[in-house]
């Protein structure tokens, strides 16, 4: 199996399954609400921040600035590793603000109320951040394979990867809100089953595949070699186009948004 084959095979592995199926409003509370759309919002700062702490090692690296790629790459090393998890003072890294925000809009914050689907042992910070980590998990598996060259990198090719990231980080920001804002909506009186993958809200469908689109624009286009000229790196294969990269995406969120927010896959909501 290739790379990326063991990327689209770890997709869906880490997941929270609902366990019981009950109606949006009233059972699912606005503080139930908040809780969740806290994961999302999380989620997606967690992996803008990661990325960054990611992107600044490599390109420390490129520049013959740092020893070793390893300290780039899971499980990381040196201040790479601090970056993502600070533990020193254990508030700085991108791990401990992901688990510090779900921990206090979820459980220790003012009417915080979490729902019983976040833990099969019920709410608590244990469960919390079972949750981080499996954010945790998925976002390592791209980097390898997102920055698959590395020693000897061109500096074509170096700009080709390093935008790839960029990009699918960002991608998976907007589909999340994408997803968000159509739960938010419709909380008001609507049918929140209609925002569940495979969305049948028309909005929905319009911001979801209009993000997409862009997403797989802004891969192709640093890494054209018809326009830059060896800017595809060198795996032992060919690296993948945007199209594929933003698919791979597509069907990470997509894989979140049901046990995000304790939806069943009958559409029916638990909390």
């Amino acid at each position: 199996m290739t790379k990326l084959g063991l990327v689209a095979a770890a997709i869906v592995l880490f997941v929270v399954t609902p366990a019981r199926a009950q109606p949006d409003q009233p059972d699912v509370l606005p503080k139930e609400f908040s809780c969740m759309t806290s994961h999302a919002k999380g989620a997606s700062k967690f992996w803008l921040g990661k990325s960054r702490c990611v992107m600044k090692c490599l390109t420390l690296f490129w520049k013959g600035k740092l020893g070793s790629e390893s300290d780039c790459l899971p499980p990381y090393a040196g201040v790479t590793a601090q970056c993502v998890d600070d533990t020193v003072l254990g508030v700085k890294g991108v791990q401990n603000k992901f688990e510090a925000t779900v921990t206090k809009t979820c459980l220790t914050g003012p009417g915080a109320n979490c729902p019983e689907c976040y833990g099969a042992g019920g709410c608590d910070v244990s469960a919390s951040q079972d949750l981080v980590q499996q954010q945790e998990l998925q976002f390592d598996s791209f980097v390898p394979v997102v920055f698959c060259e590395r020693a000897g990198a061109l500096q074509v090719e170096q700009k080709c990867q390093l935008n790839t990231e960029k990009v699918l980080v960002k991608y998976f920001g907007l589909r999340h809100k994408c997803y968000t804002k159509c739960l938010v909506d419709q909380r008001s009186g609507g049918d929140p089953a209609t925002c569940l993958p495979p969305a049948s809200d028309p909005d929905t469908i319009v911001c979801l595949s209009g993000a997409a689109a862009k997403s797989a624009a802004a891969i192709d286009k640093p890494c054209d070699e018809t326009l830059y000229p060896d800017a595809k790196p060198d795996c032992g294969g060919s690296y993948p186009n945007g199209t594929t990269w933003t698919n791979l995406i597509t069907s990470v969120v997509d894989a979140m948004i049901a046990p995000t927010y304790c939806a069943s896959p009958s559409g029916a909501f638990v909390e």
